[in-house]
C-alpha cells in the first residue's frame, strides 16, 4: 500500500514541522522561523489530502490554490481562511527583508494554531 504509506509520511512531515515551530516559539528564537514551519506544516497536511483523495499532489505552494483543488472532497471552507492566512508566510519568511522583521511571537502562535486546525482536519477527513 505505497499510497496509504505516502500519505502517513506527508503527515508526519506536517507533524513534525508543526513540532518544529512549537519548539522555536518555546524557546523564543525568530518568529518568522516558526511562521514558517506553521506553512509548511499546513502544506504538508494539504498535500496528504491531494493524495488521499486525488492520488496525486501539486508542487504548490500556495495553499489556497491546494484547497481549491479539494474542494469537491472536503468542506475546505471549514478551513480556508486559516490557509489564506498562512500562504503569505511561504514567501515571506524564505526572503531576506521581506516581512520576517515584522512578525512576533504571538503571530508565530496564531499562526501554529492556524496549521494544527488544518492538520487536524485533514487528519479527520482521511480517518472516515
Amino acid at each position: 500500500m505505497i499510497e496509504q504509506d505516502e500519505i502517513l509520511q506527508w503527515l508526519k512531515k506536517a507533524e513534525d514541522d508543526s513540532a518544529a515551530g512549537k519548539a522555536i516559539i518555546d524557546m523564543s528564537a525568530p518568529a518568522w522561523t516558526a511562521c514558517f514551519h506553521a506553512q509548511q506544516s499546513a502544506e504538508k497536511s494539504l498535500k496528504a489530502a491531494q493524495i488521499f483523495f486525488l492520488k496525486d499532489l501539486q508542487k504548490e505552494h500556495d495553499l489556497e490554490i491546494l484547497l481549491n483543488s479539494l474542494k469537491s472532497y472536503l468542506n475546505t471552507e471549514t478551513i480556508r481562511q486559516e490557509a489564506v492566512q498562512l500562504t503569505d508566510y511561504y514567501v515571506a519568511t524564505r526572503y531576506p527583508g521581506v516581512k520576517e522583521s515584522e512578525l512576533t511571537l504571538q503571530d508565530a502562535s496564531e499562526a501554529m494554531k492556524r496549521a494544527e486546525k488544518i492538520l487536524n482536519f485533514i487528519k479527520q477527513q482521511i480517518q472516515k
